[in-house]
């Protein structure tokens, strides 16, 4: 069964002009854009740890887990107010921290 798949991917690519072959990119990214992204995302994430916790809360379940300001509000115990005013001055305290880092 193996062989027979083989066989098959290797009489498709055969039928492909060399061209084509030699063109085909990679869809991935390049390693040193993984990297750097990798380092964005830890430096991201040891800033919101920093943040107040109703902020934090509040933040990550409307962004992260794309709940709504009245499901965030629902699981937090608190007006759907007390979810607006946070994210209305959250970004502050988020980017104060991102500068120290």
């Amino acid at each position: 069964m193996r062989r027979k798949r083989v066989r098959q991917i290797l009489t498709f690519a055969s039928a492909l002009p060399f061209d084509t072959i030699e063109n085909v990119r990679d869809q991935a990214p390049a390693v040193d854009v993984a990297t750097a992204d990798r380092a964005e995302l830890a430096r991201l994430w040891q800033a919101v740890a920093r943040l107040p916790t109703a902020l934090k809360d509040t933040l990550l379940l409307r962004t992260v887990e794309g709940l709504s300001q009245s499901e965030t509000a629902v699981a937090l115990a608190i007006s759907e107010k007390a979810v607006e005013t946070p994210l209305l001055t959250g970004p502050g305290p988020l980017e104060q921290i991102l500068e120290i880092i």
